[in-house]
């Protein structure tokens, strides 16, 4: 006599996870994922993601690391990015999991921005007494993304210049205050950037935004003569000259 003996499957559950290794990430740097098992399997499990790459948790491990590019450094503000990741499916070749849970939903790390200082610089122009104005040019290393106001300090006076939208120099033209005389009165004027504002930049560096115009004399002659009022004068009389 004999029998057999049906031998039923126990349902053993299989979990599947996807987990971002931080909330946030600086721009320029990789996003990092963690693909984890509950349990090691004996044969390679293929995953496919939701950016349709494939990645494999090998026989006997329980997790791989995942890497993904976040966004490249720059100097501007962006808010609001991030880089989702999440499970499309999984199998073992030619096997059917008794019961593999796993959700589709993404796992997401935030893109942050770095600070990365744009410099400022400022140049003055020469001049000289004859000149009605001074210039001065200020270089923003990297233009501008949204206009930018920058205040300048000249000669004890504060002077607001915009660095529009897509620039990167600007030009500040102030009063000369040396005009044409007669003197030897040669001078220089100092401008320092004191603030800078708006451009959509991550930072701003002017710590070093100073120059000085030297302002030049002219030549302007002055002759002085003395002339006798006339050729003679009477005995008794005042001899008279003019100092002009």
């Amino acid at each position: 006599a004999s029998d057999t003996a049906d031998i039923a499957d126990t349902e053993t559950p299989v979990t599947l996870t996807l987990t971002a290794d931080s909330a946030t990430v600086a721009e320029g740097q990789k996003a990092k994922f963690t693909l984890t098992l509950d349990r090691e399997l004996e044969d390679d499990l293929e995953v496919v993601l939701s950016d349709g790459a494939t990645v494999t948790i090998a026989a006997g491990e329980t997790s791989v690391s995942i890497e993904r590019d976040s966004r490249a450094d720059d100097v501007y503000v962006q808010n609001g990015e991030s880089v989702s990741l999440g499970i499309a499916s999984a199998q073992v070749a030619g096997k059917t999991f008794e019961d593999l849970n796993f959700s589709t939903d993404k796992a997401s790390i935030g893109i942050t921005d770095d600070g990365d200082a744009t410099l400022f610089t400022i140049t003055a122009q020469d001049t000289d007494e004859s000149s009605a104005t001074v210039s001065f040019i200020i270089e923003a290393k990297n233009p501008a993304q949204g206009d930018a106001t920058i205040t300048v300090m000249v000669g004890g006076t504060e002077h607001k210049v915009t660095l529009e939208d897509g620039e990167s120099t600007v030009t500040l033209e102030v009063a000369n205050p040396n005009t044409e005389d007669v003197y030897e009165d040669a001078s220089t004027l100092t401008a320092v950037i004191t603030k800078v504002e708006g451009g959509n930049y991550e930072a701003v560096n002017f710590a070093e935004a100073s120059a000085s115009a030297t302002i030049s004399d002219t030549e302007t002659p002055v002759t002085l003569t003395l002339t006798a009022d006339s050729a003679t004068v009477a005995e008794g009389q005042k001899a008279k000259f003019t100092l002009t």
